[in-house]
């Protein structure tokens, strides 16, 4: 089954090349421990970069192309910003896909396939607008279909796919013979073979499992639950000048830096690492986030948005849940908000009466016992009533965990 042809464009002989030269996908998260096996490719050094050496003269004309990657995912520094007390610095943009690029299967359960074109070379992406996968554990299911946007990237004979939202990455080889896909040499099920029809037109691509027990079947699961949206920009134009019309999935992931702030007169904002309770200054009250679970006191109302995802003490913000907020009528001189969970929460922001005071990624303003985040505190307000807002941002769809809100 052929795939719809793109304008007068053929593909690239091999895109994970131009992705590395190009350094097109970024992140600011903490890479998934890695399991997964290599085989280094012969590389040589061109300007501080390593390429491959054998192809290197081949692939010069198709350069251009490397900015392909961008259109499955790209993520600048995240701004942090305050209406008067600096905050750390922006993270740092590493490759969103921490070397999977650079890797190929181990010939496990069959050699690897031929180093050439196939049809199904290209990238994918697809969105499951359920919650994503707020937890941390040491033995998640692989392949899980949760919650978020799912890459997918066929080039030459292997599969590499990613789950930005967690940072678990996989790759596998593949064929294709005809309409049928055959996936093997999967480091997960490294003897497991899995066999789908594949079919692409101009709503993407679909696959339909014929037979795989990679992973109890979740492989299946995940590969197969609905349409894989083609990133493939429309022309060689469209791919160098990045303009061109991209689905929500397939759009760069970037953050919006901070409007500037006018700080409002007599008040501050500052960020503490790790839980406040055990800091030399800790909250006089600490409110629950999760109402369900702890009644908050006399004059503290907490509000959420219907799709938060109440946990224990805890209120997990993600896209279709996006914000949490308390609101006092109480004598207090400062309020603030702990963000608490694992090393892949997202970005988040937080307005004070309406004003923005803060926005980054929760779990780096600090760790403690493998746990993440920090405390924000607003301070030096007027008696009266005040509200304190928390809104998910995170482009990539991680979610961001609050723990509770603090008086001072």
């Amino acid at each position: 089954m052929s795939r719809l042809d793109t304008a007068g464009v053929s593909k690239p002989t091999r895109l994970d090349d131009s992705f590395r030269a190009h350094g097109s996908f970024t992140e600011s998260h903490t890479p998934a421990s890695d399991k997964l096996p290599a085989v280094e490719k012969p590389q040589a050094k061109v300007g501080g970069i390593e390429v491959d050496a054998a192809g290197l003269l081949a692939r010069l004309g198709l350069a251009a192309l490397g900015v392909l990657g961008a259109a499955v995912l790209g993520m600048p520094a995240v701004l942090q910003v305050a209406a008067s007390t600096p905050k750390s610095p922006a993270a740092t943009p590493t490759l969103l896909w921490s070397g999977l690029l650079e890797r190929t299967p181990v010939p496990q359960d069959r050699p690897l396939p031929a180093d050439e074109p196939t049809p199904l070379d290209g990238a994918y992406a697809i969105h499951e607008p359920s919650p994503p996968q707020w937890w941390s554990c040491r033995r998640c299911a692989d392949y899980r279909p949760s919650g978020g946007t799912w890459r997918l990237f066929f080039d030459r004979g292997v599969m590499r796919i990613l789950y930005p939202v967690t940072g678990w990455k996989n790759l596998a080889s593949f064929e294709v013979d005809g309409e049928t896909l055959h996936l093997f040499n999967d480091p997960i099920c490294p003897w497991d073979r899995g066999t789908y029809r594949w079919q692409e037109d101009e709503k993407g691509l679909r696959l339909e499992t014929v037979e795989d027990a990679c992973a109890f079947g979740l492989r299946a699961e995940n590969l197969s639950r609905g349409t894989w949206s083609s990133c493939r920009p429309p022309d060689i134009r469209a791919a160098v000048s990045d303009a061109w019309s991209k689905l929500p999935e397939c759009a760069h992931a970037a953050l919006d830096s901070a409007p500037s702030l006018t700080p409002l007169s007599g008040y501050s904002v500052a960020v503490y690492p790790n839980d406040a309770r055990g800091s030399n200054s800790p909250p006089r009250v600490v409110v629950g986030a999760n109402p369900e679970n702890a009644e908050p006191p006399a004059g503290v109302v907490i509000s959420h948005d219907a799709g938060v995802v109440p946990y224990g003490m805890n209120l997990i913000l993600w896209e279709g849940g996006a914000w949490a907020e308390a609101s006092i009528d109480v004598t207090a001189d400062a309020i603030g908000v702990q963000f608490w969970g694992p090393a892949t929460m997202g970005a988040g922001r937080i307005l004070f009466d309406g004003q923005e005071v803060w926005r980054g990624v929760a779990s780096e303003l600090g760790s403690s016992l493998e746990q993440y985040g920090g405390y924000v505190e607003v301070s030096g307000f007027a008696p009266g009533r005040h509200t304190l807002r928390v809104e998910h941002l995170d482009p990539d769809g991680r979610p961001v965990t609050v723990l509770f809100f603090g008086l001072g």
